[in-house]
């Protein structure tokens, strides 16, 4: 009997720590969300695993070699609450880290605003069909569907507005449909308002 009372004490223990595991989990779900992904989920048990068996060292570490059962069950049913509820919480500030180093790596792309329907009546009239034409538009504004929807309005005479576009994506654009550099500088200068400098340099970083 003197031996199965330790044996139940521990299981108290553990169950009461599955129940601070829990409740943090509960918690945390509620402010952090669901945890997505296989990389994210590994790294959460992982970090979980980490602040575990770190909460066996703590007596310990505070000076505390022999723990009651009160004081056992207080002790650990909060760690588990504490492990689960501060893995979260790590894995948040990855993420915001992870996600203000690729804001800040990420330059903003110039936009020029750029007359549709003067650049598509050029190209029509150059001998650009109408697919080579939504290639182009696709290419510069990073969207089939955009491209559709302009070239749709310019033929029912619906589009008004003047379009953004990134000039680096244009020039991509031309130089994948085969225009030569000349063209496309007399495009960036004419349709983007360039001069002829800038419409260099951009030709010449394009892809």
């Amino acid at each position: 009997m003197d031996l199965l009372i330790p044996f139940v004490n521990q299981v108290v223990v553990l169950f009461l720590m599955l129940m601070g595991m829990f409740i943090g989990d509960s918690v945390a779900g509620s402010i952090f969300g669901h945890v997505k992904g296989r990389f994210r989920q590994f790294l959460y048990l992982l970090l979980f695993v980490i602040f575990l068996v770190f909460g066996n060292y703590i007596p310990s570490l505070i000076g505390i070699y022999s723990l009651g059962l009160l004081n056992s069950i207080l002790l650990f049913s909060f760690w588990g609450f504490l492990s689960v509820f501060l893995s979260r919480v790590l894995l948040f500030l990855i993420d915001l880290l992870i996600h203000l180093g690729k804001k800040l790596r990420t330059k903003k792309q110039p936009q020029t605003i750029v007359d549709m329907k003067k650049l598509i009546r050029y190209l029509q009239d150059k001998g650009i069909d109408a697919e080579g034409i939504k290639f182009i538009l696709s290419v510069s504004l990073g969207s089939e569907k955009k491209a559709e929807d302009i070239q749709n309005k310019v033929k029912k005479g619906r589009l008004k507005e003047e379009i953004p576009i990134d000039p680096y994506r244009l020039s991509s654009a031309f130089r994948q449909s085969g225009f030569d550099v000349n063209e496309i500088l007399g495009i960036l200068v004419k349709f983007l308002g360039l001069t002829p400098e800038k419409a260099v340099r951009i030709w010449g970083r394009s892809t």
